[in-house]
């Protein structure tokens, strides 16, 4: 059985391998009702990055094949190795960050959109 360090450090590991995946194309994001929300569909299980405006946090939820979020990542303050009584941004913080704008440029399709503004401005006008 897994602890929950175990689970987190595991959560950890898949958002390093999304976000490397994202960031070469091999793996799509589609838009949510949520507009700060972006969801990725495997062949077991799905996931979902969010960003909450009102909190200031990232937050990549697992959901099982019944759309149940069964495990959660989100951005945090946590003690320094050095001193338990200070805090600071946890590790995984800039990788949840830099997913949600990897996850939110695919599943907008924002640099289609740019090739495709760039070419319609590199065309000659019609008259």
């Amino acid at each position: 059985m897994i602890n929950e360090q175990a689970s987190t450090d595991r959560l950890i590991e898949v958002a390093e391998a999304l976000l490397d995946k994202t960031r070469k194309g091999e793996v799509s994001w589609r838009t949510m009702d949520d507009e700060d929300a972006f969801l990725y569909s495997g062949s077991r299980s799905s996931l979902v990055i969010d960003f909450n405006s009102r909190r200031e946090t990232f937050e990549l939820r697992l959901l099982n094949q019944r759309g149940t979020v069964v495990e959660t990542l989100s951005t945090a303050e946590v003690s320094t190795p050095t001193d338990p009584w200070a805090s600071g941004p946890a590790e995984w913080n800039d990788t949840l960050a830099h997913l949600h704008d990897a996850a939110r440029r695919s599943a907008l399709d924002i640099d289609g959109l740019i090739e495709s503004t760039l070419a319609d401005l590199r065309e000659e006008p019609p008259f």
